[in-house]
């Protein structure tokens, strides 16, 4: 679990270290929804200058690939295909098409990185669906003739991201026609309905108090009558120049400077716990971080995103069996004994990232990730399986279990889709990566 930061200077010190903590999300949310908006959309045309689209599906219709991604550790097993609902007009309804058994899920986010709902194989296995969202100030209930799913969000905007997984390259026509049977309409209308909204974000300006306060106020404003916020503890955070509407003086922004670089480093540490294997376990993850900051600060900080543990669990390292960061210039093995891979409902892959970046890197043969459904992988006489890790190419006998590696610093991270208990429950320990001698390999 995070550390709270050291002991405060001041009370005002105190207080604003607190509001930024707990503002966190909400500043790197509204990046997010700034980031992963768009113009134009193909079918849809060109929203008005200076506005982008919600209400509407925007897809990837290839899986990511080297260059191309907006967000740290993107996945290479799904394509995804996201939304951003804006329901202060109304309640939404998202029509889902039959995904047959094909692993899918819609992932819904509300304003401060909770991960509220989950539409796919796991709670809504089946055919064809529709799902109706309602806001916070909806009151009148479930609609009597309303027969599907509800979710209630307590906050005015929500975050879809949405997961189909790709079996293979030829498999991508089948997967875009399901993306295209994602709709999004107003109740009672069977028509898409997409709408236009200015993001109000720069995203190249640096992070520094100004920049900070105008986003999370500004967000803060379109907050108003959310049910998720801690309502008690923003009145005071206006001496600071905090809250909705406002605009801080130089004093406050003297004042919160400092207090911000510090908490931006303490969100770079680690919220992780390192196993005996070197693999680092992030905390259990429900749908709500209820009022643990720290956590859903360092979440949002450096995993913003990330859906309930129950539908998907990350392991991670940055090191080998030894305790030795991962390198590029060494060769290494991960080894499952028989019987012993990774227990899922889903599927598991194991995706590798440039430490610098958090991004994927070209390699020879076009493969950022391996797992159970890699064509051609080769278990050994026993029925275990060893990855092989490396960015000089193995022998041609081992390719077919090769794991390209960058040239420099790396990481990488291991994916269960719909965990079973005992990795839910921390009981099943991922091999370590062994650091391979040259002739072993």
């Amino acid at each position: 679990m995070p550390h709270t930061p050291s002991a405060p200077l001041s009370p005002m010190h105190d207080l604003a270290r607190e509001a930024i903590i707990r503002l966190w999300p909400v500043y790197e949310l509204r990046r997010a929804r700034a980031s992963t908006s768009y113009p134009t959309l193909p079918g849809i045309g060109s929203a008005a200058e200076g506005k982008n689209w919600c209400n509407v599906f925007a897809h990837r219709r290839e899986l990511i690939r080297p260059g191309v991604s907006k967000i740290v550790m993107p996945n290479n097993d799904t394509l995804y295909s996201v939304a951003w609902l804006d329901l202060a007009s109304g309640p939404l309804v998202i029509d889902i098409p039959d995904m047959g058994d094909r692993y899918h899920v819609l992932g819904l986010m509300d304003s401060l990185t909770n991960p509220i709902a989950h539409l796919g194989s796991r709670l809504l296995p089946g055919g064809a669906k529709s799902v109706l969202v309602s806001g916070p100030g909806e009151t009148a209930g479930t609609p009597p003739h309303w027969a599907g799913e509800h979710v209630r969000a307590p906050s005015r905007w929500v975050w879809i991201i949405g997961r189909i997984l790709v079996t293979s390259p030829s498999d991508l026509p089948a997967v875009h026609k399901l993306q295209d049977g994602l709709q999004i309409r107003p109740f009672g209308d069977q028509q898409n309905a997409p709408a236009q909204f200015s993001p109000d974000c720069d995203l190249g300006a640096p992070l520094d108090a100004r920049h900070f306060s105008t986003q999370v106020n500004a967000a803060l404003q379109e907050m108003a009558g959310d049910q998720n916020l801690n309502a008690e503890r923003l009145p005071s955070f206006a001496t600071l120049g905090i809250g909705a509407g406002l605009t801080p003086s130089h004093e406050q922004i003297e004042q919160l400077e400092p207090v911000l670089q510090a908490v931006r480093q303490f969100l770079k540490t680690p919220c992780a716990r390192r196993g005996t294997t070197h693999w680092e376990y992030l905390p259990r993850l429900g749908q709500s971080f209820g009022d643990d900051i720290h956590l859903r600060a360092h979440i949002s900080q450096q995993y913003i995103g990330m859906v309930e543990s129950k539908e998907a669990v990350y392991r991670m390292t940055w090191h080998d069996g030894k305790g030795q960061r991962l390198h590029g210039r060494q060769r290494y093995a991960l080894q499952f004994a028989p019987g012993a891979l990774p227990p899922v409902d889903a599927f598991w892959s194991l995706t590798i990232y440039e430490s610098a970046t958090g991004r994927l890197i070209d390699n020879p043969i076009d493969r950022y990730a391996i797992g159970d459904r890699t064509p051609g992988l080769s278990l050994d006489e026993h029925g275990g399986l060893r990855i092989l890790i490396s960015h000089r190419r193995p022998a041609t006998r081992e390719e077919s279990n090769w794991l390209p590696a960058p040239q420099n610093d790396f990481y990488l991270c291991l994916r269960a889709y719909l965990p079973r208990a005992d990795i839910l429950n921390g009981l099943y320990e991922l091999p370590p990566v062994q650091r391979l001698h040259t002739e072993e390999h």
